[in-house]
């Protein structure tokens, strides 16, 4: 790769010296970026030295040539952030040289108010050496060759606006892996993620795991997922072109860009990864939303199969919500994480006496039910009840979508199951943060507890929750105050890819984020700020942290995920969590599969994921019909 960008920059003219000195810098990253390391030591002191060298240009470039303010605003980011990691790295320096001294602790006073970048070991053996060996492996890949590349590009381009795009990228990539170093090198050494592959724990794992592959050809994968993406990197381009051109109609942008970065399309992912990491909330939503536009929806209703029962139904809250300040107060007591079987209050009641579910009113918690057979409501006479009901809760960040941008793979389950569906359209962040999504759920569930069968001919002697992603959490919430409280349990759990821990952290699988389109680092980093409030490890918000009093109750749970997911890690925790407990779980892992690929489906954009839907719809009936009759 060419190292000699800086020759030929033409804003100002520059001494030879410095630009010779710019040059021999380069070629000692580019060759340091190269090197095996022999050890952890080495590599965070070759890490050091590439962070200082690469401040050393990025202050030439910032105070000789560049005089555009939004590069110079993004230069001074880099800096910031190059500045953190270096304080960092000679922490880890010298903790691994025992030589924890008056300029360690100095570094660190520094940080003391921003736990992100606090590192609490003091020695060497309180240092997680895999985790940080594998951090400091993401920064050599990531930003160490980013920045060369940057370079490169930018030598031939000669354009501050094209450098102030690449930045984008890089100081988004960089801001995340700085953020993740301190918890890399804290991290548990016991950490799930850092065992061996012949520790027991995942070797137990191993025995309830399949590994499915959607094809025989790997490439025919990969490529099927990155023309389906296509529509994903659109969707980014254009909503960053709408940005910069506010004074036309939005309508013309959207369409005439959409067309543009169809025939395109390798403009339309440049264009896409600089949206994806310099989003903010509104634009996060809008992306994730577009499958929820009139036009986009009314496409997405010819393509679903079609479905007999298709309706919706308005209810009031059911029992005492479920608010932070109760959440908190149990925190206080220290009971948030026991099984304390308190009293619920029933509220509402007389209003659940009337028929007023199927009147629309936004101000109530809605519900769609699907059903492939003939669902009775507001019966006298009937001599059939339907027996088993799954209770869906979507996915979307906690921020987007909704029971409808679902149905491609819940109309399945209805028409394969003939059971009901009941999905729930919680209440969305930022609007209503944690736990107000819990609480809609909450309700819903109680709902259908007491008050189904007096509507609809339904006597639930099994009921499964299905979630994927946002909607798994809020299914492991649900589960959770039910064991709580000592109210009936689900039969059954279905869990969709789950994020289960809400904080931006070090897990080896987040850097599959760096690169994704439909869950990248940005959006996770978002939907986590968007939604949450209150503690970290309330259980009710990350179920990661559940206790075992809690999870030794769990029914029978079964787990979908993707080997380039980034939150693979997740599953794997939950599943040796729920083992370590002795309860009933199987995970399933699809080879090159990412985040979302039960909505792959839609409009028969990624053919292979059908398999997936099939392979739920089996998971479905052993969570369903225990006795394996109906299978």
């Amino acid at each position: 790769m060419s190292i000699d960008w800086f020759q030929d920059i033409k804003f100002q003219q520059k001494p030879k010296d410095d630009i010779e000195d710019d040059e021999s810098i380069l070629k000692q990253l580019q060759e340091r970026s190269q090197q095996q390391q022999s050890s952890l030591l080495q590599s965070a002191k070759n890490m050091s030295q590439s962070v200082l060298d690469i401040s050393q240009i990025v202050k030439h470039v910032q105070g000789r040539y560049i005089k555009n303010e939004k590069v110079q605003e993004r230069l001074n980011h880099s800096l910031r952030f190059l500045q953190i990691l270096s304080d960092l790295l000679k922490q880890l320096i010298l903790i691994l040289e025992d030589n924890v001294d008056e300029e360690f602790y100095r570094i660190r006073k520094l940080y003391k108010e921003q736990d992100e970048f606090y590192i609490k070991a003091e020695s060497r053996q309180q240092v997680n050496q895999v985790a940080a060996n594998h951090i400091i492996k993401i920064l050599n890949e990531d930003i160490l060759n980013q920045f060369i590349r940057i370079g490169n590009t930018y030598r031939h381009t000669k354009k501050a606006n094209k450098l102030q795009g690449d930045l984008k990228v890089y100081n988004s990539h960089l801001t995340l892996i700085v953020r993740c170093v301190a918890s890399a090198i804290d991290m548990d050494q016991n950490d799930l993620m850092c065992l061996p592959q012949d520790n027991n724990r995942w070797l137990e794992i191993a025995s309830v795991t399949t590994h499915q592959q959607l094809s025989q050809n790997p490439q025919q994968i990969q490529q099927s997922y990155y023309r389906f993406m296509k529509s994903i990197r659109v969707g980014h381009a254009v909503f960053l072109r709408s940005s910069q051109y506010q004074s036309f109609p939005k309508y013309i942008i959207f369409v005439s860009s959409a067309l543009w970065y169809f025939l395109f399309d390798g403009r339309a992912k440049n264009r896409a990864f600089q949206h994806i990491c310099d989003m903010r909330i509104d634009s996060c939503m809008g992306v994730m939303n577009l499958i929820e536009q009139p036009g986009i929806k009314h496409l997405i209703k010819l393509g679903i199969s079609p479905i007999k029962v298709n309706m919706k139904i308005y209810i009031d809250p059911v029992v005492t919500p479920i608010t932070l300040q109760r959440l908190q107060q149990w925190d206080s007591d220290g009971t948030i994480n026991n099984i304390t079987l308190d009293q619920i209050e029933q509220v509402n009641q007389e209003t659940h006496q009337e028929l007023t579910l199927l009147t629309k009113n936004k101000s109530k918690l809605r519900i769609r039910i699907l059903c492939s057979k003939d669902l009775q409501f507001n019966y006298k006479y009937v001599d059939k009840f339907f027996e088993c009901v799954i209770i869906h809760i979507h996915g979307g960040g906690f921020i987007s979508m909704s029971s409808g941008s679902h149905q491609n793979y819940t109309r399945e389950w209805a028409n394969n199951l003939n059971i009901p569906i009941f999905s729930i359209d919680y209440s969305l962040a930022p609007k209503y943060k944690y736990p107000h999504a819990v609480d809609d759920c909450w309700q819903a569930y109680h709902w259908i507890l007491q008050y189904v069968s007096k509507f609809f001919n339904i006597l639930p002697k099994r009921i499964v929750l299905a979630g994927d992603s946002a909607g798994g959490n809020l299914c492991c919430a649900i589960t959770s105050l039910a064991i709580k409280h000592g109210v009936r349990v689900p039969d059954g759990l279905f869990l969709a890819y789950p994020v289960m821990d809400l904080k931006m952290k070090y897990s080896p699988s987040h850097a599959f984020g760096l690169n994704d389109y439909l869950l990248s680092h940005t959006v996770m980093d978002l939907c986590i700020k968007a939604y949450t409030v209150g503690s970290e490890k309330d259980p009710f918000r990350s179920p990661a942290y559940l206790s075992d009093e809690i999870l030794s109750k769990y029914p029978p749970c079964r787990v979908v995920v993707g080997t380039i997911d980034p939150l693979l890690d997740h599953s794997y925790r939950f599943v040796s969590q729920m083992l370590r407990n002795n309860r009933d779980v199987k995970l399933t892992v699809y080879d090159g599969m990412s985040h979302g690929f039960l909505n792959f489906y839609l409009l028969g954009g990624m053919k292979e994921t059908q398999q997936c839907i099939i392979d739920s719809i089996f998971y479905l009936k052993e969570l369903l019909y225990v006795d394996k009759k109906n299978l």
